[in-house]
């Protein structure tokens, strides 16, 4: 729900950093994170990853690429 991206884009303000989920629960509640705490250099994309790195543009280039998975087991 944009725990880690929220954390980790307040830690490090100078990058830009994607949230990319399916599921638009989770892409709203990281983007309401992200619109309290201010963060400019944060986005979240309802897509397939698949999708997502297909549309991009060949000269983008990522430092760094974080898979999270959300929990199979609800409890």
């Amino acid at each position: 729900h944009g725990h880690f991206l929220t954390a980790y884009g307040k830690e490090f303000a100078e990058t830009f950093s994607v949230g990319v989920d399916l599921n638009i629960e989770r892409i709203r509640r990281g983007d309401k994170k992200r619109q309290a705490l201010g963060l400019g250099n944060l986005a979240f994309i309802r897509a397939s990853i698949e999708n997502f790195l297909e549309a991009l543009p060949q000269e983008i280039r990522y430092d760094s690429v974080f898979m999270l998975f959300p929990d199979p087991w609800p409890r």
